[in-house]
């Protein structure tokens, strides 16, 4: 059995892509400039090394092209990641197989609190003595606590399967991104 455990910091992965969208702004200013100075330097050189550096400055603007869209890709990807989580919590821990015991324990209390009430009922009403109104209300009290139970078992079924098809929908996207390749820019003047 593979284990599942999700751990987000909403606040931490929100700062992160704020980081990675300025660092994005960043490199595409530095890239523009870059190219358009390139270029620039080609305008007055003009022989057969000219052509060669030209040449391989565009194949180096349409990898650097390719970069930027996988850099944005994986911002999107994290954005995403953030808009699905934020609904839930501020920060979220859970181990995606623990969900059958967890509900378990709340079952058991359930129970317990069922049984609480069977006994409280079985108790003989045919005549009156003063504990009977505090029996009754401790009877209210473990009825609106079986009812909350039932209400955080719903939640709970509900916020596991949430995330789960959360972790699903990442897991598509996961498998979607493309690798960031980095090529080195090599370019040797032939004499």
């Amino acid at each position: 059995m593979v284990i599942i455990i999700i751990e987000v910091d909403i606040e931490k992965l929100n700062n992160n892509i704020m980081t990675l969208s300025s660092l994005i702004n960043e490199y595409e200013e530095i890239r523009l400039n870059l190219f358009n100075q390139l270029k620039d330097s080609t305008l007055n050189w003009h022989d057969g090394n000219s052509i060669n550096f030209e040449n391989e400055i565009y194949l180096e603007k349409q990898d650097s092209e390719l970069f930027l869209g996988t850099l944005k890709s994986k911002q999107e990807f994290f954005e995403f990641v953030y808009n699905k989580y934020q609904g839930i919590a501020k920060k979220i821990k859970c181990n995606l197989n623990n969900k059958n015991s967890l509900i378990s324990i709340i079952d058991t209390c359930y129970n317990s609190a069922s049984d609480a009430i069977n006994s409280f009922n079985s108790i003989d009403r045919s005549f009156s003595y003063p504990e009977l109104s505090s029996i009754d209300n401790q009877k209210k009290v473990l009825i609106d606590i079986k009812n909350q139970l039932n209400d955080i078992k719903k939640e709970v079924y509900n916020l596991f399967d949430k995330i789960d098809n959360i972790e699903k929908e990442i897991n598509s996207k996961i498998n979607a991104l493309q690798e960031i390749k980095i090529n080195d820019f090599d370019y040797y003047l032939g004499e």
